[in-house]
């Protein structure tokens, strides 16, 4: 039988701490350019996408990098009018991404008039 005393168990749970805060502040797999969304995911690239943006409709392409790979990768944004306004949401997904791969998930939205969005803000993003 094993006993931990007082001492040994916070020496313990001081190392599994210690071990759990290098493995989040671990970007060692993200690419130059890219931030850290969470332990999973990073995020590069958010450009607009010229060539889908016609008269009232905006787009978006956020590139996204899984570091463990993702049967399906998911994304809501929040649209917000020019007054930051919740105005609705938009998704997109994908599915197969391989650790290491870059996907790219792409916001539309119409702007302009009363409900139209101006800009967007991410919600969530999940990788299953």
């Amino acid at each position: 039988m094993l006993w931990c005393t007082g001492n040994n168990f916070r020496q313990q749970a001081e190392k599994a701490e210690v071990a759990k805060q290098a493995i989040e502040e671990d970007t060692s797999w993200m690419p130059d350019g890219f931030i850290k969304y969470n332990n999973e995911l990073a995020i590069g690239n958010i450009r607009a996408n010229l060539q889908c943006t016609k008269r009232s409709l905006s787009c978006f392409t956020w590139e996204v990098l899984p570091r463990y790979g993702c049967n399906s990768l998911s994304a809501d944004w929040t649209l917000l009018d020019k007054n930051k306004r919740n105005v609705g949401y938009t998704t997109d997904r994908t599915t197969n991404v391989k650790a290491g791969q870059i996907a790219v998930l792409q916001v539309r939205f119409t702007y302009g008039g009363d409900r139209g969005a101006s800009t967007h803000d991410i919600s969530k993003m999940i990788c299953n």
